[in-house]
């Protein structure tokens, strides 16, 4: 017995197979979700979806056969081994994704039964749901769902394979409106369980600023129009040269870049009563004006923070943050999502601390390598000027009046030489002027350090946030003047004031746009289209900021409301549900009764039928089904088989499909007529 349902069951699996336009809509399907994740794959995984969509099609309209076991062996085999030699570059999580595109991909060349099309199927939504891991805006998020009604046409063509793509796009459409309100629920209401694992991040994802910088780096950074973060603030925003916003501290120069080594980055974090001892230590602080204010981060998959001079408090319900002796913010974690948290700051240039003999080393050291010529002018400036203050002004005053020029493509430097930059080329980006001003004031024999961060911000009115780009990535300097402290001098206001007043000039601008791959850039000029941005962006941002960042927190205050609501309103909401109910009840009632009329009235034809049988000596037994007292009607006349068959058609669709209502309704009265026309036969021939 169980041999023959097992031989049964194998000759089901050889006979199946998918039809013309489930094949078509797999096609589609396949190159949709693919083309979602397109940024985050490898050329070799892109030229294989082209090639494995074009083996499809060619099969589909049968150019070629199905491929034999040793093609697709040596196909999975070819693919491992690239995905094998380029799974170092690539990091963890997206050798995965790899590994995962890899198999959607292969997995129609093995599709023999029922089973191998659903396990397509899921594969198919897991590669698309992958693609939220790296983007969470809400016009993508559109893209997803309208991607999502292809998979799910897909899976039910197999059931419906008559029908037309139309209408499975109908049917699809109108089970998810129907699905949104228990997902609205659920989304509400149901545990934000944190994850047991952590996701890992992509190698070559790291979006920003660097730990290590070079001249020239920053101003490649300014040609990228990514979004970095936004701001919204609680109180009315500070004036647009105070919007310096600190991210890294560079102390370290050997040469050629600044770095920060990790010994020297320590967080308050691992020391829990550094934070108030080093606050305690910067005078006047309390009679400085705050500003608080929420920051909603990009995913830049480094761990560093962005926040105004000088931080006095920092939280976030999404995960722990450092606040780091240099006055810096990091995350515990590395930002792979989108990360809120909310600080408030002290506005002031200055952070007037004792400076410790380990600091000052720190920050007096100097390197000579291909840069004595900017050491020996420290050495002279501190010659003609003993006051530090008039130092850091004579400097400012060269690039001010010489012929400096501010520019985001300046001349190449040979080994990055500093002084080559001061005294020869004298054109460049902020990182240029910071960087020289910084070694030139050690040389000087004045502390000093180099501050990595942005500047400024796009103000969105409609949505009443500001807007950070990596655009607006720039560097400054810090010296420490004695019975100051820690003074912020930016170079840059010296020779392009308005970059720290306004931002990019009208100059910066059309050459940003000249030199960046960014198609839309060139269009940021234009009013029109700035409005436009500014109101898409606006919607974007609500999204972010209550559905992206929805966290445990909010969903426990929105549940402890509910419950406050429900508690205070309780006899008026009792009242209402019994309503409800009472409603809910006669609906149902009047629901059973209508399908009870409707079978009734199926069976009435159907007793009626066998009544007009009997006159032409047609008799149906109780053992005998409806398909055999069909046969046996047609046999006893021949001339009413259209009638019979059609009438025994529209029975079994009555008794046992699953119709609408009006498709109900449609087939009694076709029934009814059906019954009218061979009554009329009969009699015509009694």
């Amino acid at each position: 017995m169980d041999d023959t349902i097992e031989i049964a069951a194998k000759k089901q699996q050889v006979q199946w197979s998918l039809a013309k336009n489930t094949q078509f809509l797999l096609m589609i399907t396949l190159a949709l979700n693919c083309l979602l994740l397109i940024l985050e794959l490898s050329s070799w995984l892109i030229a294989f979806i082209v090639i494995s969509v074009l083996w499809q099609s060619c099969i589909y309209f049968k150019v070629i056969s199905q491929p034999n076991k040793l093609i697709k062996m040596l196909v999975s085999i070819s693919g491992l081994i690239l995905l094998a030699l380029s799974a170092k570059g690539l990091g963890l999580l997206n050798s995965m994704v790899h590994l995962l595109v890899f198999s959607y991909l292969l997995k129609p060349l093995e599709i023999h039964a029922q089973k191998d099309f659903y396990i397509q199927v899921l594969l198919g939504i897991f590669v698309l749901v992958t693609s939220l891991v790296f983007i969470q805006s809400l016009y993508f998020m559109l893209l997803i769902l309208l991607v999502l009604v292809t998979n799910f046409m897909l899976l039910m063509s197999a059931f419906k394979q008559t029908e037309s793509y139309k209408t499975l796009a109908k049917q699809v459409s109108k089970t998810l409106v129907k699905s949104l309100p228990l997902a609205l629920i659920l989304f509400i209401g149901f545990p934000k369980i944190a994850p047991f694992w952590q996701m890992p991040s992509a190698k070559n994802a790291e979006v920003g600023l660097s730990d290590e910088v070079k001249v020239g780096d920053i101003a490649n950074l300014a040609l990228s129009n990514k979004l970095a973060f936004r701001v919204e603030f609680e109180q009315a925003p500070p004036n647009y040269q105070q919007m310096y916003w600190r991210t890294l501290v560079l102390e370290d120069f050997d040469g050629s870049k600044w770095y920060q080594q990790k010994k020297n980055h320590r967080s308050w974090q691992r020391q829990p009563k550094r934070e108030e001892a080093e606050l305690s230590l910067i005078s006047g602080l309390s009679t400085l004006p705050t500003v608080s204010y929420q920051i909603i981060a990009e995913p830049s998959y480094q761990k560093w923070l962005f926040a105004l001079n000088v931080m006095t408090d920092a939280s976030s319900e999404q995960q722990k943050l450092n606040k780091n002796v240099n006055l810096t913010l990091s995350a515990e974690k590395i930002l792979n999502s989108v990360t809120s948290y909310q600080v408030t700051s002290a506005l002031t240039n200055q952070v007037n601390t004792p400076l410790s003999s380990e600091v000052r080393s720190r920050n007096l050291a100097v390197s000579v390598t291909n840069n004595q010529q900017l050491v020996a002018e420290g050495k002279r400036l501190r010659e003609l000027y003993s006051d530090d203050l008039n130092l850091v002004n004579a400097v400012l005053s060269r690039f001010n009046q010489q012929n400096y020029h501010y520019t985001l493509n300046p001349p190449l430097l040979s080994n990055n030489n500093l002084a080559e930059f001061y005294f020869d080329t004298k054109a460049g980006f902020c990182e240029h002027y910071a960087s020289s001003f910084t070694y030139l004031m050690r040389s000087a024999g004045i502390p000093a350090r180099m501050v990595l961060g942005y500047m400024g911000g796009e103000y969105n009115e409609r949505g009443n946030y500001f807007s950070i780009y990596q655009r607006d990535a720039h560097a400054w300097s810090e010296v420490w003047i004695k019975g100051l402290g820690w003074q912020r001098i930016d170079p840059t206001a010296a020779v392009s004031p308005e970059r720290v007043e306004r931002g990019f000039s009208q100059s910066l601008q059309q050459e940003q746009s000249l030199l960046s791959s960014d198609f839309l850039s060139s269009f940021n000029t234009s009013l029109w289209f700035s409005q436009l941005r500014y109101m898409l962006e606006a919607i974007d941002y609500q999204w972010t900021k209550w559905v992206v960042g929805y966290s445990i927190n909010d969903q426990i205050n929105v549940i402890k409301h509910i419950y406050l609501f429900f508690a205070e309103y309780k006899s008026f909401l009792a009242t209402l549900s019994l309503l409800l109910i009472f409603l809910v009840v006669i609906f149902i009632v009047l629901r059973i009764k209508h399908k009870k009329s409707q079978h009734s009235q199926t069976a009435l034809l159907l007793y009626q039928l066998m009544s007009l049988a009997t006159k032409v000596g047609v008799v149906k037994n109780r053992s005998m089904t409806i398909d055999q007292f069909a046969l046996k009607f047609i046999e006893k006349k021949p001339t009413f088989k259209l009638a019979i068959v059609r009438f025994v058609d529209g029975y079994k669709k009555l008794q046992y499909q699953a119709l609408s209502s009006e498709e109900k309704k449609k087939e009694l009265t076709n029934l009814k007529h059906l019954y009218q026309q061979l009554r009329q036969q009969i009699k015509h021939e009694i």
